[in-house]
């Protein structure tokens, strides 16, 4: 539901602020006219810093690749914490802001311009901290993925490996675990 919210939010917020800037300035237009940071009225008809220019078609494929990707990934992935969830909408909100622009108008409407960093928007500045948690959520919880496995049953065989002597694999000798050796074995319950 997280994801959800954060998804409408964001395309909201994008569609919104998009259509304001249309509204307000001519393509070109900057306020202020120089500084830092400017609200500056452009078109891209490509992809990010206006790589693939003219090509629609392609764009919008690809969001639709990009979108059931991104979905396919929240469906499997076994991570469930509120970052991934709030990161996933953004993605997705992000990414379905700029695909209906490119549907509707056949180009994206950027705004935001940064020193001498290419012109972007809300969506693409969605994507890419979306992106920042995503990435953040699965190195953070990389270690913690792969915990240490524990011995279950009787009689399970353990090599007995000395890094001294050099063993290789096959002058590896099994090892039964026994019950007493293994910490808090539960008592058999079909005795």
């Amino acid at each position: 539901m997280i994801s959800l919210v954060i998804m409408i939010a964001t395309l909201m917020a994008d569609q919104v602020t998009k259509a304001l800037i249309v509204l307000t300035l001519s393509p070109g237009q900057s306020v202020p006219n120089s500084g830092l940071f400017r609200l500056t009225y452009v078109t891209n008809s490509g992809s990010a810093f206006g790589l693939f220019p003219n090509q629609t078609l392609f764009l919008i494929l690809a969001s639709f690749v990009g979108i059931g990707v991104l979905l396919l990934f929240y469906r499997t992935h076994p991570v469930s914490s509120t970052i991934l969830r709030l990161s996933l909408g953004l993605q997705l909100g992000g990414a379905i802001g700029n695909l209906v622009d490119r549907a509707r108008l056949g180009y994206v409407v950027d705004f935001i311009d940064v020193g001498a960093w290419p012109v972007f928007n809300l969506a693409d500045s969605a994507i890419v901290v979306g992106l920042i948690g995503l990435l953040w959520t699965l190195m953070s919880t990389k270690d913690s993925s792969h915990p240490e496995p524990e011995p279950t049953e009787e009689g399970m065989l353990l090599p007995v490996v000395s890094v001294d002597e050099g063993l290789l694999a096959s002058e590896m000798e099994p090892t039964s675990v026994s019950d007493n050796v293994v910490p808090g074995k539960r008592e058999d319950q079909w005795e």
